[in-house]
C-alpha cells in the first residue's frame, strides 16, 4: 500500500472534495460536532479501518457504483439524518434489526473513504512514462556486477565501502531501482579517476540506468494498483454500512410519503447519452415499501 501523502501540494488536493462537505456541515449547523475534514482527521479514520480493509477478500470488494465524491456527500447527508433519528435507530439495534457497528462507525467510514480516494487520486496523478516491462532478474544481475566492480575500485576507500554495504542491505523493488541509480551516479562522478580500473564501461552504466528506470516504473504502477484496490475496499465497507442504515431509516419512515428522500439508496449515475438535455441525478429514490 502506498504511504499517506505528506507533501503539502499533494494534501491540498483534498480541498476540492472537502469544500462541498464543509458547506453542507455549516448549513446544518454541525460543523463543530463532526471531526475536522483536515487531512489529519481523514488519515486517522483511514488508519482505524485499515485492518478491516485488508481483511476483505477479493470476492467481497466492490467497484464504486457512482463517483466516490458523490458517495461521500451522500454519506454525510445520511449521517446528518441519522442524528435526527438516533433514538429510534438505537431501538432497532437493541432488537437486532440493525448493526450497532454500522451506526457507530458511519462517520469514520465516510472519512476513511474520502482519504482512500485522495490516496488514489494522488497515485493516479503520477505521470508514468511508457516503458518496457522491467526484467527484475537482469536488473539484479547488473546491480551485482556494479557492486563487485565498485568493491574493487574503492577497496581502499573506507567511506565508499560503508556506502556499498548500505546498498547491499536493500531487498525490495524500490531498493533495486534506487541501488542501480546510486551505483550509476557513483561511477559517473568518479569516471575520470577510475576509467580503466574495471571492466565497467559507459555503455554498461547506461544499461544500468535503463534498468533502474524500468524497475521504478514497475514500482509506481504497483503503487497505483494498490491505491486503486484500497479505494475500492474502503468503498465496500462504506457501501455495506450505507445500505444497512438507509434501509433501517426507510423502515422508520415507512408511513411517510417519500421515506427514500430522507434515506436515499446508492444508485449509479445514468448514462450521459440517455438524456443530453437533462442532468443525470446522482440519487434515484427507491420505491416506497
Amino acid at each position: 500500500m502506498p504511504p499517506p501523502p505528506t507533501d503539502p501540494a499533494q494534501i491540498s488536493a483534498a480541498s476540492t472534495l472537502q469544500q462541498s462537505f464543509q458547506a453542507l456541515l455549516a448549513a446544518e449547523g454541525l460543523s463543530d460536532r463532526l471531526p475536522s475534514l483536515h487531512e489529519k482527521a481523514l488519515q486517522q479514520a483511514y488508519q482505524r479501518v485499515l485492518p478491516r480493509l485488508n481483511a476483505l477478500s477479493v470476492k467481497e470488494i466492490l467497484n464504486p457504483a457512482l463517483p466516490v465524491a458523490d458517495a461521500v456527500v451522500l454519506g454525510f447527508q445520511l449521517y446528518l439524518q441519522i442524528q435526527k433519528d438516533l433514538p429510534r435507530l438505537k431501538k432497532l439495534v437493541s432488537i437486532g434489526e440493525l448493526s450497532a457497528e454500522y451506526l457507530e462507525q458511519l462517520e469514520t467510514l465516510v472519512l476513511a473513504l474520502l482519504y482512500a480516494e485522495l490516496l488514489w487520486q494522488n497515485a493516479r496523478a503520477l505521470k508514468i512514462p511508457k516503458s518496457e516491462k522491467a526484467d527484475v532478474s537482469s536488473a539484479k544481475y547488473v546491480r551485482q556486477e556494479l557492486l563487485s566492480a565498485a568493491d574493487y575500485v574503492w577497496r581502499h576507500d573506507e567511506r565508499t565501502k560503508k556506502y556499498l554495504k548500505q546498498i547491499r542491505e536493500g531487498s525490495s523493488l524500490q531498493d533495486l531501482a534506487d541501488d542501480l541509480s546510486a551505483l550509476v551516479i557513483l561511477f559517473r562522478q568518479a569516471w575520470d579517476q577510475i576509467v580503466g580500473q574495471s571492466q565497467i564501461t559507459l555503455e554498461d552504466l547506461e544499461i544500468a540506468s535503463q534498468h533502474a528506470e524500468r524497475v521504478l516504473h514497475t514500482v509506481l504502477l504497483k503503487e497505483q494498483q494498490e491505491a486503486h484496490q484500497q479505494r475500492n475496499r474502503a468503498y465496500t465497507l462504506f457501501h455495506l454500512a450505507y445500505q444497512s442504515l438507509s434501509a433501517a431509516g426507510r423502515f422508520l419512515h415507512h408511513l411517510e410519503k417519500q421515506p427514500a428522500l430522507l434515506y436515499p439508496a446508492l444508485r449509479p449515475l445514468a448514462s450521459k447519452s440517455a438524456n443530453k438535455h437533462t442532468p443525470a441525478p446522482v440519487v434515484v429514490p427507491s420505491p416506497q415499501p
